[in-house]
């Protein structure tokens, strides 16, 4: 099954990733090189900045294919989380700790709470809870690759459905100075598409190790809404690739249209902005999933503060 996964990769990465190319034409140099000494010397500023604008041009855009390349390849590509076994088993061990602490906590309180009917059924309802985040948690290593392999599933799915000339950009472009500021921006924004899902990639190992915790935490009930963040943080991170590959089947719809306005020329730009949307996306999903966590911080914090107060208030009267 692994294999056959592999070999399906491949074959939507070879079929579509590298079927790509990008041509944009630059005013060709007007320095002759054949021209007498005293025409070679009153040219050399002007050949110096042609020469100069033309390598910067050529390495932003050789900088922006291999950014567009790699990140066709990071789309589709996730980490073998069997790599990452042993520390996984390091933070179960510590969890595990916690479960004889845990079934004292609970067996204290229903013993202090066992004459009130709404004590008992507290104490069963905790019970239960440790019970389900027990077997989940044995399992927290096969559902998180499960995850991962859902989403690899449904993300290489949709991408195999982009056209595979989506991204295939020619322009010409007839001044130096807006050819370097059109490329640079097409560099910027695909290194923006490249860093997000790079990002993703080496985070996945870190969501390993996080999600055992999340479990834990969501099945105490002090801790459930801090549980449910992390799962939401999680869940952004590791369906981040779907929605983009969502994107990029919408964009192939689009400029696969037979609208006249997304042609010629506004189609390239349009397919620049198009690609560096994924990246400004993505990078909405990492914003969202901060956001989410750290306001779960601040209200924790808050409500922290309020119980200090409160005890400071009490002590002040003794």
């Amino acid at each position: 099954m692994q294999w056959l996964r592999v070999i399906l990769f491949l074959g939507v990465v070879l079929g579509c990733a590298f079927s790509q190319s990008a041509s944009i034409q630059i005013p060709a140099p007007t320095c002759n090189s054949s021209a007498d000494l005293l025409t070679t010397i009153s040219t050399m500023p002007q050949c110096v900045s042609e020469a100069i604008f033309n390598t910067m041009v050529e390495g932003f855009m050789y900088s922006a294919q291999q950014f567009y390349g790699l990140s066709m390849t990071l789309l589709t590509a996730s980490p073998d989380i069997n790599w990452f076994c042993q520390p996984y088993q390091n933070v179960m061990a510590i969890i595990e700790t916690f479960y004889t602490i845990i079934l004292m906590g609970l067996g204290a309180y229903y013993i202090l709470h066992s004459t009130e009917v709404d004590g008992r059924v507290r104490s069963k309802i905790w019970l239960k809870n440790i019970f389900f985040m027990v077997v989940a948690l044995a399992f927290s290593f096969n559902l998180f690759g499960m995850l991962l392999d859902l989403n690899q599933s449904i993300c290489t799915t949709i991408y195999s459905s982009v056209s595979s000339n989506i991204f295939d950009i020619n322009a010409q472009l007839s001044n130096m100075i807006f050819a370097l500021i059109v490329v640079s921006s097409f560099c910027v924004m695909n290194g923006l598409t490249f860093a997000t899902l790079m990002a993703r990639y080496m985070l996945i190992p870190f969501l390993l190790l996080l999600f055992p915790l999340s479990i834990f935490l969501y099945f105490i009930p002090f801790t459930r809404n801090w549980g449910a963040y992390l799962f939401k943080f999680i869940a952004l991170v590791v369906f981040m690739t779907t929605i983009d590959a969502i994107l990029l089947l919408g964009l192939s719809y689009l400029f696969n249209s037979p609208d006249p306005i997304l042609s010629g020329t506004l189609k390239t730009f349009g397919l620049m902005i198009g690609f560096g949307l994924i990246g400004i996306v993505n990078a909405i999903i990492y914003l969202i999933a901060v956001i989410s966590v750290v306001s779960m911080a601040l209200k924790t914090v808050e409500s922290l503060a309020s119980i200090a107060m409160k005890i400071a208030i009490m002590l002040s009267f003794l």
